[in-house]
């Protein structure tokens, strides 16, 4: 049995796009989604939702991590893989990857180009219809929203996250815990810990 983590209205949308991936047999055989919660109220879509609170994550054959906020990925699958989770990547079968290394609970979504030489860390959300340029290097835990386009030999530091539509041209260095909002347009390098917004990208005090 395979297990999703997380029970949001977007690991609704990794259950199907996991389906399309694994094959026919995969919805038979998930086992439901996993929740923070103590005691889950019946997913939406009728489908099981367990409690992660005392499961046995070294039976599952396999997680799938449907959280998108990346200081809670960081901060959850180290722990749960010491308890025993393997975290599958996810390809999409509509996304074109040529990425040399992908890590492991990395999910890519559908419609999603990935170019050549690329280098995607661990447990790296990337939503449907990204572009990525060639030789980018992505760190662990960055979330990637629906629509951004990253040019060429860019870097994405861990646990950063870049909103809905953003563009980042060729040769960025984005830093650590980098917050992108939504149509940001990013011409130039962002220090760690910083939010920008607007075109070109400017420091902001709030995402």
């Amino acid at each position: 049995m395979w297990y999703i983590l997380g029970d949001g209205p977007f690991s609704l949308e990794v259950y199907d796009w996991s389906c399309d991936a694994l094959g026919d047999a995969a919805a038979r055989e998930f086992g439901g989604f996993l929740s923070g919660e103590a005691d889950p109220a019946p997913h939406s879509s009728g489908l099981p939702v367990l409690s992660d609170r005392g499961f046995d994550f070294a039976a599952a054959d396999f997680i799938v991590n449907a959280i998108a906020k990346p200081a809670v990925k960081a901060s959850l699958l180290p722990q749960l893989t010491a308890e025993g989770a393997r975290f599958k990547t996810i390809i999409h079968p509509t996304a074109t990857v040529r990425a040399s290394e992908i890590g492991d609970g990395t999910v890519i979504c559908p419609g999603v180009v990935v170019g050549a030489q690329t280098k995607i860390g661990v447990g790296c959300t990337i939503n449907y219809q990204v572009g990525i340029g060639h030789e980018t290097t992505m760190a662990d835990f960055v979330t990637i929203s629906p629509g951004v386009q990253i040019g060429g030999r860019s870097t994405i530091g861990a646990r950063s996250f870049v909103g809905l539509s953003a563009a980042i041209i060729d040769n960025i260095k984005i830093g650590k815990d980098v917050q992108i909002n939504a149509g940001a347009v990013v011409i130039s390098r962002i220090k760690d810990e910083k939010t920008v917004s607007g075109n070109p990208a400017r420091r902001t005090q709030t995402f």
